[in-house]
């Protein structure tokens, strides 16, 4: 396949951040993303680096972690994989939000 995403996971410390610092973000191994697009889910294993490349065919996915074991989410929750490219983005894995 010809299109899909490429890119790298990372999670951050939490709390407040300084602009213009990163903010303790790191890369994460070994995270499973699940990309679904209608009945169809493609599941793809970040590498030591925190970097992935999955083939996916044109469309807007949701993304998700596909342990639900995890406390975190994962940011964005869409991407949108365009036809003949490997589009580059970066997920974030965050703390879920306090009530």
């Amino acid at each position: 396949m010809t299109s899909g995403l490429r890119g790298t996971v990372y999670a951050t410390a939490g709390g407040a951040c300084l602009q213009g610092t990163n903010c303790g973000k790191r890369p994460v191994a070994d995270v499973t993303l699940a990309f679904t697009l209608g009945a169809r889910t493609v599941r793809t294993t970040t590498h030591q680096d925190g970097s992935f490349r999955v083939s996916l065919a044109p469309g807007i996915y949701t993304v998700r972690l596909a342990s639900r074991a995890t406390m975190r989410n994962v940011q964005p929750t869409r991407a949108t994989v365009t036809r003949g490219r490997f589009r580059a983005v970066v997920f974030l894995l965050a703390t879920p939000k306090i009530p």
